[in-house]
């Protein structure tokens, strides 16, 4: 019993002292400058967003605010100050977006960290990526953007104890004066709260680590289209050959056998003026180790984000298109005992691929590390909710494509306010994260620029597609005005493909995700959607890690009384 007994004392032993070793503080842009860590699980970190969304359940999304059981939209409400963030504890402000054309209505904006108030500008300037601090790079490009009519801050805000946003609340009345979309107040606010790690207050200025890691981080931004890990000395590279899959068939990208771990790195795949039904047809599929289901399972096209056989290559953080080596997945892959990936032809004909290569680096997969899935789901005409996701256990979301279609019956396409589905987070089966529109969820505004159209800050008008490193708009292909004869959204929309990267702003959760999207008005809309996380593999308990090294000094011993 004295062994057994320094045994116990001799494993906790170490489990304190690894849990008691300080830690540096959290700045916010860890994800991007640590991106072979993405896997690993959110320990004592909740996600959470504000938003403008209507808490009466109709349509106007903007102008409601924390604490108000009404829209502040009367003459009285106007020129008033009100918060739209006010939470205590410690996190950062990840992200924060608005549409394009209501950041250039210039409102106030003040953002109070740890109760003193650190920015104090307006939403222009701020968004816009002209605010001027002590450090002349925050603030600006690459980490705000402008997207396809959505303007975004991705420079995080770190807070110890408090964080307060507030703004000039502008009412949209008939009034004269009053009635220009500018003045609605959409907004997303999406922030982090952790309770086990420190965090760096934001101050105006960076500490010599802040600063390093930003500069780390705009350097993974401004190089989209590079693997955000970096080159590595030591990984292999599995090439596979152009080559035609039969109907039924598939080929091996990649098979690493039983008690071999790793972490795949990339994932290409080449495809020569591929036809949407290749695209639809052809899969690819991972499976780890001996399990029985596969962890992804889905078309190249929507996988990819390949929206159709005449969209236009993109660049984003982890997905793209647009590479000398083809369509690229930069999402790490860990595996502990094997894993396989393959393309598997469910189609009725052959098709080809131009060539594949799986890149991974062998070693050992520390026990936190989540198993990358991909979830795929299509919903039939007229649902009036497409479920994208739901998930049972521990891990983080990291972002989504979906494609919305109108039937091939349907000569007139879908109406532009198909666009004006609210998006819902269900963390933990209590949590929601409420959007604010299709649109805005995909870091775009105002139909992606193709209505209110702002032509400022690189704002594309009328874009077929416009991506940034955060996701945007793959798509889309609408129906042309009969007048002028020039594609316009108003007169119908036949695809709108879009992706969305939740990276600094991940979701985390404990027990279970659901994500959903609204179809406005119960269109006959079609909805097709990828949808990628980390699910965690559940540890090993105390007792079972006790049992191990008891079997363990029996052996030794040879001998268990």
């Amino acid at each position: 019993m004295r062994n057994i007994a320094v045994f116990f004392i001799f494993t906790f032993g170490i489990l304190f002292i690894a849990q008691a070793a300080p830690a540096d503080e959290i700045t916010g842009y860890e994800t991007l400058i640590n991106w072979a860590s993405l896997p690993s699980a959110k320990t004592g970190m909740t996600s959470h967003m504000a938003s403008s969304y209507d808490r009466s359940g109709a349509n106007e999304d903007w102008n409601w605010y924390p604490g108000y059981d009404r829209q502040l939209n009367a003459l009285t409400d106007n020129e008033t100050t009100v918060t739209l963030l006010d939470v205590q504890g410690s996190g950062v402000l990840t992200r924060y977006w608005m549409p394009h054309a209501t950041a250039n209505g210039g409102r106030a904006v003040t953002i109070t960290v740890d109760g003193v108030a650190m920015v104090v500008t307006d939403t222009n300037t701020l968004l816009g990526g002209s605010y001027a601090t002590d450090d002349t790079n925050l603030f600006k490009s690459p980490l705000v953007q402008t997207v396809a009519g959505g303007q975004m801050s991705y420079e995080p805000i770190g807070f110890s104890t408090s964080l307060k946003v507030e703004w000039t609340n502008l009412a949209h009345t008939s009034q004269p004066g009053m009635t220009s979309y500018t003045r609605r107040g959409y907004y997303q606010l999406n922030y982090q709260l952790h309770s086990n790690d420190s965090v760096a207050s934001y101050t105006g200025s960076l500490t010599d680590q802040q600063s390093s890691a930003r500069q780390q981080a705009a350097a993974v931004i401004s190089n989209v289209g590079a693997n955000p890990a970096g080159e590595s000395l030591s990984s292999t590279k599995l090439n596979t050959a152009a080559q035609s899959i039969a109907a039924g068939q598939s080929i091996s990208l990649a098979s690493m056998g039983s008690g071999q771990s790793g972490v795949i790195r990339k994932l290409n795949l080449k495809m020569d003026d591929p036809s949407d039904a290749a695209l639809a047809n052809l899969r690819i599929r991972i499976n780890y180790g001996a399990q029985s289901e596969f962890a992804v399972d889905v078309p190249i096209g929507a996988f990819f984000g390949a929206a159709s056989s005449s969209a236009q290559q993109y660049k984003s953080l982890p997905m793209g298109t647009d590479s000398t080596d083809g369509y690229y997945c930069y999402f790490p892959i860990p595996y502990r005992d094997g894993v396989t990936v393959e393309i598997y032809n469910a189609g009725q004909e052959d098709f080809a691929i131009g060539g594949g290569i799986v890149e991974y680096e062998a070693g050992p997969v520390a026990d936190d590390m989540g198993y990358f899935h991909a979830g795929y789901n299509v919903s039939n005409p007229g649902s009036a909710t497409h479920n994208m996701l739901s998930v049972s256990g521990k891990g983080h979301y990291v972002g989504n494509i979906l494609t919305i279609k109108a039937p091939e019956s349907d000569a007139d396409g879908l109406k532009s306010n198909i666009l004006e589905g609210d998006e819902r987070i269900l963390v933990d089966g209590e949590r929601v994260l409420h959007g604010t529109g299709l649109e805005d969820a995909y870091n775009g505004g105002f139909y992606y620029n193709h209505v209110l159209k702002q032509d400022d800050d690189g704002d594309p008008a009328y874009p077929a597609t416009d991506v940034g490193a955060f996701g945007g708009l793959l798509l889309m292909d609408t129906l042309k005005d009969r007048e002028s004869g020039e594609p316009d959204i108003l007169s119908g929309i036949l695809q709108a493909s879009q992706c969305r990267w939740m990276l600094q702003d991940l979701v985390a959760f404990d027990t279970g995700l659901n994500v959903s999207i609204e179809n406005y008005g119960g269109q006959s809309a079609i909805y097709e959607s990828t949808s990628f996380y980390y699910l965690v593999p559940e540890p090993a308990t105390i007792a079972t890690f006790l049992a191990a090294g008891f079997v363990s000094l029996c052996r030794r011993r040879r001998q268990c009384r």
